[in-house]
């Protein structure tokens, strides 16, 4: 469920271009012993950096000093291989919010077709609005305005477009280049 959650995330996330579940394992000595450590996630950045995520319930699994000491000896290796490396809570992620509410509204669009049109009637019509439009707008731009707001959110999961999620999904929700800022308190999985 955690890792379910942080997957979601990931897909809607515009600074993540790649994800992979548990895609290795790193086996090493400790104090003597031979540890095992397998990844939950392999998350490959926008600016082609690697972030290696270890998700958790919540911050009780790291209260076990064994296990603490081996996430440090993880985290070491990711330093040695210029990769970033995090613990992530997974109940901020699962909670009921309207960023995590939006998350799954947008991600669930993520097998809606679109194709070069709508790409370049969404460039256009960013580029003529100055770099940011309303949702509902740019949906009437691309056509019918129930299937241009799906093509807008799978656009997202594309990294085509960005929308701010920080306030209930609607017509007046901002949508930007994948590249511009929104606001700075937007949550980031």
């Amino acid at each position: 469920m955690n890792e379910r959650a942080l997957f979601v995330h990931s897909e809607v996330d515009t600074e993540i271009i790649d994800y992979q579940s548990q895609p290795l394992r790193l086996e090493f000595v400790l104090d003597g012993r031979r540890r095992t450590y397998i990844a939950d996630c392999l998350r490959q950045k926008f600016d082609g950096s690697l972030e290696l995520v270890e998700v958790k319930h919540d911050q009780r699994a790291l209260r076990d000093p064994d296990y603490a000491l081996k996430i440090q000896a993880v985290a070491k290796v990711c330093q040695a291989l210029q990769w970033s490396f995090r613990v992530v809570h997974g109940a901020p992620l699962r909670a009921k919010s309207t960023f995590n509410t939006n998350v799954g509204i947008v991600q669930q669009y993520r097998f809606v077709k679109f194709g070069a049109r709508e790409i370049h009637l969404a460039g256009e019509a960013l580029a003529q609005a100055g770099g940011e439009i309303a949702f509902g707008r740019l949906a009437e731009i691309l056509g019918e305005r129930r299937i241009g707001r799906a093509q807008i959110c799978a656009m997202m999961v594309g990294r085509i477009v960005r929308i701010d999620l920080q306030s209930a999904l609607n017509d007046n929700s901002v949508v930007r280049s994948p590249g511009s800022s929104l606001t700075s308190s937007e949550a980031r999985a």
